[in-house]
């Protein structure tokens, strides 16, 4: 006996709606849960109709404000998760481990201001983000001398709204850690509990959807140590959970961790390492690089090194596989045969993110180059050890760059960057100055200023800082890409800009 609510015919259209609008996939086994969700937003909703058909259609239209506002409502209520301070502690005690043994990697590799960035990603209430919050909080009783971001995003209005209150009832505390926590760090107000703004200003909470491009600059999506996506990525279909699967990667530090659901843990990417802990799965990206990241020769972005002290960045581009490694050899082969120019082959090594190689053949071919040549190499080199966080490698390169050449202000950027990833703050906006009085009109320079004024707690400085970005982009064409942001438009950019003006003050 069919006792679904909805037809075949109806299920199916609305299973389609959905996935094409948010990417979540209700497979025939979750027919019930999309058909529960359809029926309480239409019910509840502003269109007080009964016809489903016509629900569909007002749906499909998504033209008006309104409808998309509905459309909105319908997903928010198709992805209210269940959740719970400390769910599943046995992968939380691996977490812990990790993060135990990250932690002191840090201290002893940046003895100033290591940093740590974490992302909950499908975070709901808040609940996961806050424990992960609350775990670091106790594991670094110096944390005033770190650079923390934690970020926790969904799709989910609603539970971004309730995360951001940080206020819970007694059914978020399930399980033995879960009350332990409840008494050292929540106040109890009548029937709630309200977490110490100690612990919540730890945690950013932002709007995401994984269907969406990362590694991001919007959202400071990149670099990320560990990254939390549990019972999420089933909802999606399997060529799309894939999908997220390879951006996860990208978005992870040589090194980084992903943890995902134990129903996701069949879970087989081919450059992941799974490492097994009692009762839990955790997904590495492993420290001796085994996939190649296109690097385009000709881009002179800053990727991948991140503000921590904001949650800005400037952005990594948008990573793909290699061609395969034989061809690849092949086409390198030909050229050296051909006795081709030292200084393209290393920026084609470069391109299939061969760095050794290109590191190699480069200094062994020195003296061939020209100057310029060469501190256009020595620039490219440093940006490409940058991108996999060999920092000294890095710096070295672009302090050889600016010995031929110092008046340019890419190589001055990207050890700016650098010298921010190491919370060098002070040193950084030497060089950030240094670029800007080679450049004026390069808005990010001002806008990475700012941000490292406002980590010193110079407002004014800040402030000016951001009205010179402003002032620069609004001269922009909104769709204008800013160079070195790996494809932030001038709007995107703006609109940030004025918004950490507005924070200010």
């Amino acid at each position: 006996m069919n006792t679904y609510q909805l037809t075949d015919y109806q299920y199916l259209r609305f299973r389609n709606l959905v996935l094409n609008q948010s990417g979540l996939y209700f497979s025939n086994d979750k027919r019930a849960d999309l058909e529960k969700g359809v029926m309480q937003t239409m019910q509840s909703g502003p269109y007080n109709t009964s016809n489903i058909n016509a629900y569909y259609a007002t749906l499909e239209k998504s033209t008006t404000s309104k409808t998309k506002e509905e459309m909105t409502r319908l997903i928010n209520n198709l992805t209210n998760g269940e959740t719970h301070f400390f769910r599943d502690e046995a992968q939380f005690e691996a977490v812990t481990e990790i993060l135990s043994k990250l932690i002191a990697e840090k201290r002893m590799r940046a003895i100033n201001s290591p940093q740590l960035r974490i992302w909950s990603a499908g975070c709901s209430t808040g609940e996961e983000a806050y424990t992960v919050a609350i775990l670091v909080s106790e594991m670094i009783p110096d944390i005033t001398k770190w650079q923390i971001s934690i970020l926790g995003t969904d799709i989910n209005n609603n539970s971004l709204a309730q995360a951001k209150k940080a206020i819970y009832g007694e059914w978020s505390f399930r399980g033995e850690h879960a009350r332990r926590m409840q008494k050292t760090h929540f106040t109890k107000t009548g029937k709630s509990y309200h977490l110490r703004p100690s612990i919540q200003n730890m945690v950013t909470f932002a709007y995401h959807n994984l269907l969406d491009d990362f590694p991001s600059f919007s959202h400071n999506i990149m670099l990320m140590d560990i990254i939390l996506c549990r019972n999420v990525i089933m909802y999606f279909a399997e060529k799309t959970m894939r999908e997220i699967i390879n951006k996860f990667y990208d978005t992870l530090v040589i090194g980084g961790w992903l943890a995902v659901g134990h129903v996701e843990s069949w879970l087989h990417h081919p450059y992941f390492q799974s490492h097994n802990f009692p009762n839990a799965i955790i997904y590495r990206k492993p420290k001796s690089k085994q996939i190649s990241f296109t690097l385009s020769s000709t881009d002179t972005s800053t990727n991948k090194i991140p503000d921590t002290n904001t949650g800005i960045a400037s952005s990594q581009t948008k990573l793909s596989l290699p061609h395969e490694e034989q061809s690849a050899k092949k086409e390198i082969s030909i050229q050296r045969n051909a006795q081709p120019d030292s200084y393209r082959v290393v920026q084609h090594l470069l391109g299939k993110g061969d760095i050794t190689e290109a590191d190699r053949l480069f200094n062994q071919n020195l003296q061939k180059l020209s100057t310029d040549s060469r501190a256009s190499l020595y620039f490219l080199l440093g940006k490409a050890y940058a991108n996999i966080g060999s920092l000294k490698k890095a710096r070295r390169y672009c302090r050889l760059a600016i010995q031929l050449n110092l008046l340019s202000p890419e190589v001055y950027y990207l050890l700016a960057m650098i010298h921010l990833s190491e919370g060098k703050t002070e040193t950084a906006i030497t060089n950030f100055k240094r670029t800007i009085y080679l450049n004026n009109d390069a808005p990010l320079a001002h806008f990475n200023l700012g941000l490292a004024y406002k980590s010193l707690n110079d407002m004014t400085s800040a402030q000016r800082s951001l009205n010179n970005a402003i002032k620069i982009l609004r001269q922009w064409t909104p769709s204008k890409i800013v160079p070195d942001t790996g494809g932030a438009t001038a709007r995107n950019l703006l609109d940030t800009a004025q918004r950490l003006l507005k924070e200010l003050g």
